[in-house]
């Protein structure tokens, strides 16, 4: 057969050829699905952990939702030749869109895989937020992997289109009623396996759950049919809805305040918080040959007031700010910094400060821009943001800015150069992936593991050396020191981002303005970030209705629930330390402990009522 030939062929598509096209094109999505899940697999997946069944069941239970999504696509690609019939580069136009969708459906797969390592979820439409940086956006990839990954997308490009110019042939296309007429039959076919089923309800992500170990469950959801879902139907997202008839429930966890405690001077004394980048609890308890990565921080909250069971509202530092500032407790898949329109009804811990006569200023190596965090921290009442641009740029040597060391150095220089009182607040980075810090400590570095503890050992000895200063200034017998982390962290202990003990963060207050009864003290009661600001505005005698939907944890015989979020459910841990873990997009409990199942509706409704402020219009 001559190439003029091939070129230049006519082919009726009202034949038995177009409807094989149909066949081969959903039986080569399903295979390229298969394949993608075995990308996920191979990038994330500890073999000694699952046996043979258990990988095979994720292609079992993962089908259903890769037929719907191969469907999805082969409408768009049944509608755009319906749009281009009659062109006489039509097909030329139909084979560069198939291209173009195959591409996206793999780099949809690659990033979900990679991802996935340091997340713990899904891909979905909240990861389009951050491209509105970009540099922050790929800062969490070593500069290696970076290169691999711009490398491995320019293969699968290339790849893509080689394929398919072999695969699709140039072919003249002849306008055909028969062709109009096959669309109109496959088209409802195609619906029907888009919708995976005749029921009411179809297909969701609820399909691909078999197993109490979610990271099975994960391998099953396809990842481009969950992104694409969550891009064009969040309304699906059940956790935000509220119903009054709720209400009765919450009487169950009923907050429990007996009287309030002086914890320290308030008489303008000056504040000084520091957020630290993923540090976890867990790393209070770790050792690795027989050496801590945080002996700093570990000293500083054995001389101060500390609460080792404080839990993070969610797993990004956006959820982190927005709970320490605001009181605001986090969304599965969002934050209240992505809303700028409902700032005015969230409460603002600095701004009180601001009123107060207080000097407000806040430190960040990175971008600010990032996530949107410029614009919540000056509506909170943030006077001045140092940032990275304040600084020089032969400083930036992180991927995300400049090193902790640098700007608390700064920081320090500010605080005791700063006109009293003063509400100043650093938020560190370097102990961010990819975990690449100017520091080297005994633990192997050649780990994930061993990179994010020398990181956070690096950040631990920056935290020390600021202690050390801070308390030989003559600030320190007036001023309050506030240490917590944004977030937790998997590791070191490799906790299932549904565990409570991934929230676990720590959080602990000294200085001189300390009463010294609470020198040396722990409190072990199950305290929440969003309580931060309304706990620490009390002590000083100003009060803001809107923060007050968090606790006042300096209460004696403090006793309330905290919850935690991840990016498809939510945790509750009650006043009786019970635990219930709940996955709001597959609708199911994930795990529950408590003998009285009444406290899994409380828990339901409890956290419902806190997601309000997300559905309102303003």
């Amino acid at each position: 057969m001559s190439d003029k030939f091939l070129y230049h062929k006519t082919v009726s598509l009202g034949s038995v050829k177009w409807w094989k096209h149909q066949v081969f094109n959903l039986l080569l999505f399903i295979v390229f699905f298969t394949l993608c899940r075995l990308i996920f697999i191979l990038r994330n997946f500890v073999f000694s952990e699952y046996t043979l069944i258990e990988i095979l069941s994720t292609f079992y239970y993962g089908f259903r939702l890769d037929l719907s999504i191969t469907a999805y696509t082969s409408i768009v690609l049944v509608l755009f030749s319906l749009l281009l019939l009659g062109n006489k580069t039509c097909f030329l136009i139909y084979r560069t869109i198939y291209s173009i969708v195959i591409i996206i459906l793999l780099l949809i797969t690659i990033i979900d895989a990679e991802l996935y390592t340091y997340w713990g979820f899904k891909i979905d439409s909240s990861v389009l937020k951050y491209l509105k940086t970009p540099k922050e956006a790929v800062a969490s990839l070593s500069t290696l992997k970076l290169i691999g990954f711009i490398l491995l997308i320019a293969l699968i490009i290339w790849g893509v289109v080689v394929i398919v110019k072999k695969t699709f042939p140039r072919i003249k296309l002849t306008f055909s009623h028969f062709w109009q007429l096959n669309a109109i039959l496959i088209l409802p076919i195609y619906f029907l396996f888009a919708r995976g089923s005749i029921d009411v309800s179809g297909v969701n992500v609820s399909s691909a759950y078999f197993s109490q170990k979610q990271e099975l469950n994960h391998t099953a959801i396809n990842a481009s049919w969950n992104f694409m879902s969550t891009l064009f139907f969040p309304e699906n997202k059940k956790a935000v809805e509220w119903n009054d008839s709720l209400s009765y429930h919450l009487d169950r966890f009923e907050y429990k305040c007996n009287s309030v405690e002086k914890v320290f001077k308030t008489h303008k004394t000056n504040v000084i918080l520091v957020i630290l980048e993923s540090f976890t609890a867990n790393l209070f308890d770790y050792e690795a040959d027989s050496q801590s990565a945080i002996p700093n921080l570990k000293r500083i909250a054995s001389e101060g007031y500390y609460f080792p069971n404080c839990y993070a509202t969610g797993n990004r530092s956006d959820k982190g700010l927005s709970a320490i500032f605001s009181g605001v407790t986090a969304h599965p898949q969002s934050s209240i910094m992505q809303f700028p329109e409902k700032f005015s009804n969230i409460g603002r811990l600095v701004s009180h400060f601001t009123k107060a006569g207080y000097s407000t200023k806040f430190y960040y190596g990175g971008n600010s821009d990032f996530a949107n965090f410029k614009g919540f921290l000056i509506n909170n009442g943030f006077e001045k943001i140092i940032e990275q641009s304040n600084f020089p740029y032969n400083m930036r040597t992180s991927k995300w800015g400049v090193q902790d060391d640098i700007v608390v150095e700064r920081f320090f220089n500010d605080v005791v150069g700063a006109t009293e009182p003063f509400f100043y607040c650093v938020f560190t980075l370097s102990s961010h992936e990819p975990f690449e810090v100017p520091y080297t400590s005994n633990f192997d570095d050649e780990t994930t593991l061993g990179k994010y503890l020398n990181s956070i050992a690096f950040t631990d000895s920056v935290l020390g050396s600021f202690y050390d200063q801070l308390k030989n200034t003559k600030l320190w017998k007036n001023s309050l020191l506030i240490i917590v982390a944004d977030h937790g962290h998997y590791l070191p202990v490799n906790v299932s981002q549904d565990e409570p003990a991934h929230y676990r963060i720590p959080l602990i207050f000294t200085g001189g303005a300390l009463y010294p009864k609470y020198r040396n003290m722990i409190n072990l009661s199950n305290v929440s970030q969003t309580d931060i600001p309304n706990s620490i505005l009390l002590q000083f005698k100003m009060r803001d209705s809107l923060l007050e939907r968090g606790n006042n944890f300096f209460c004696k015989d403090f006793s309330a629930p905290v919850g935690y979020v991840f990016n498809f459910g939510y945790g509750v841990i009650t006043p009786n330390q019970d635990t219930i873990v709940y996955n709001a997009d597959a609708d199911y409990l994930i795990k529950y402990t408590c003998q009285d199942t009444t406290f899994i509706d409380a828990s339901d409704a409890w956290f419902r009522y806190k997601m309000q402020i997300y559905s309102k219009e303003k």
